[in-house]
């Protein structure tokens, strides 16, 4: 048995969930426990919450916290990155000089994947590439460090 003390989750508190390392980690919504030995997180399905999900839900293997406000891991040990979907960042492979702007798709084991030709979720066709480095960029002009805010 382990002494880890898992964090208390409350419903609608916004989480990151995935299941296996090749699965992609998302934001969603906490919805409650389960008693599966193997998903026992349950998060409200499409990034609704209680009061607009209709009942739907979706059951995950492993819940992290984030910092509410600005969405980021509150807990160093963890290393899944979080960004939102189709979310705008910057991507790119061997060198910084080549990054491309992208709509975020999921982390995977081999990378982060966004969708193809600056799609998004909506337009993209299920095409999508994979990239090894990514950061976030200001929503509004796609730079790293802008005056935007």
């Amino acid at each position: 048995m382990s002494n880890n003390v898992e964090p208390v989750f409350e419903n609608d508190e916004l989480v990151l969930v995935w299941n296996n390392d090749k699965d992609c980690a998302k934001l969603q919504y906490f919805g409650g426990y389960s008693k599966s030995e193997t998903h026992r997180f349950i998060c409200w399905c499409d990034g609704r919450t209680s009061s607009t999900t209709g009942g739907y839900i979706e059951h995950w293997k492993n819940c992290a916290k984030i910092c509410q406000k600005c969405e980021k891991q509150v807990c160093e040990c963890n290393t899944k990155p979080t960004f939102k979907d189709d979310e705008l960042v910057l991507v790119w492979n061997e060198k910084k000089s080549t990054a491309e702007l992208r709509y975020f798709r999921c982390i995977l084991s081999n990378g982060i994947s966004c969708w193809a030709s600056g799609k998004t979720s909506f337009t993209a066709n299920a095409l999508f590439q994979v990239y090894d480095n990514c950061v976030k960029v200001c929503q509004e002009c796609g730079k790293e460090e802008c005056e935007c805010k």
